[in-house]
């Protein structure tokens, strides 16, 4: 009987013109153990058909067929699916490099880690540009660590989940799940896992291919993005639990603060300008009030009385740094 060392979980949704390629990639994993789960969103184009003739093909692919209720619920009806020792996920549009799930596997098994993680080449279709993205490079390569180690890992690097390759029993005792929303619905997923995580694992090598579409969803204007408050005020509550370091030493807190802030500012401007006014209003509801504080600063534009003389605060990633403005010149300091 045929069984799994590695599930990957595949969201599908009107990407007929990607898909080919990603799930190639995915058939000619060097680890031949694996199952490729499929789950369509009731995608409009020609996607469940490509799918069903892969499967016919290749019964390491199995396909579900749900309502349009976005790719987080997608990915976590895949997880509920799964029968692999560890999970993966790939999104339809990218591609994984041959050896990319034994590589990831590979070091699970030795490091007995709860996940995995690995570098990323990211393709733009708008610029033609190519660069490449490690996912946190503070540790040496195979080696094991965790949160109360490195606190920033936490929230540093990509916090996308496609990258990631976890333990599913982890997973499931730990109730870790995407969120329903349509927008960063992976950052919940990501932070939640590297904060649970007894051992994770960094990999140097980029075996991800990110490939960022011009007209993708992530990067489109939409009321989708108001969402982003409410999963983050689940995660400060993730953050309030947390028992990896004594409270009066959790650098926590502070971290997530900038890490709230930048992603918050990011989808502020993706939200239609119709709707910006909701958005702050529910980032003042819902965010811890220093992340809101960051958030608004970052967001406020500069008034002439601004440039003459200000003092106010950004952030990038999990830094925050205060912006001296005098007469018109701007020096960045880190706070």
């Amino acid at each position: 009987m045929f069984e799994p060392k590695v599930s990957v979980v595949l969201p599908v949704y009107n990407v007929a013109a990607y898909l080919p390629k990603c799930l190639e990639s995915l058939l000619n994993q060097t680890l031949k153990e694996i199952e490729i789960i499929c789950v369509n969103d009731c995608s409009p184009d020609n996607s469940l058909e490509i799918l069903k003739q892969y499967a016919a093909k290749d019964n390491r692919i199995k396909i579900i067929d749900q309502t349009n209720t976005g790719p987080g619920v997608a990915r976590n009806n895949g997880i509920k699916a799964a029968t692999g020792e560890y999970v993966g996920f790939v999104d339809p549009d990218d591609w994984a490099e041959p050896e990319m799930f034994a590589k990831m596997y590979t070091a699970a098994i030795e490091q007995n880690a709860d996940i995995v993680e690995c570098g990323v080449k990211i393709y733009n279709e708008k610029s033609g540009k190519t660069k490449e993205k490690q996912g946190f490079a503070a540790v040496a390569a195979n080696k094991g660590f965790c949160a109360a180690d490195y606190p920033e890992y936490v929230f540093e690097g990509i916090t996308s989940g496609w990258n990631k390759l976890c333990r599913r029993a982890f997973l499931l005792e730990n109730d870790i799940y995407y969120s329903d929303g349509r927008a960063a619905e992976d950052h919940y997923f990501s932070i939640a896992a590297r904060l649970k995580a007894k051992t994770a694992v960094c990999l140097p090598d980029a075996l991800y291919n990110y490939f960022v579409r011009a007209s993708s969803l992530t990067h489109s204007p939409s009321k989708v993005n108001l969402a982003v408050p409410l999963f983050l005020a689940e995660i400060a509550v993730l953050i309030g639990k947390w028992e990896g370091r004594e409270q009066n030493r959790n650098p926590l807190p502070s971290l997530f603060a900038c890490n709230a802030a930048g992603l918050a500012a990011i989808h502020y401007r993706r939200v239609p300008v119709e709707n910006r006014a909701e958005y702050l209003a529910l980032c003042a509801q819902k965010l811890p009030a220093e992340a809101n504080r960051l958030f608004t600063d970052f967001i406020k534009p500069y008034t002439l009385k601004d440039n003459l003389f200000s003092i106010r605060y950004t952030v990038k990633g999990i830094q925050k740094y205060k912006v001296i403005s005098i007469l018109g010149l701007k020096f960045r300091v880190k706070a």
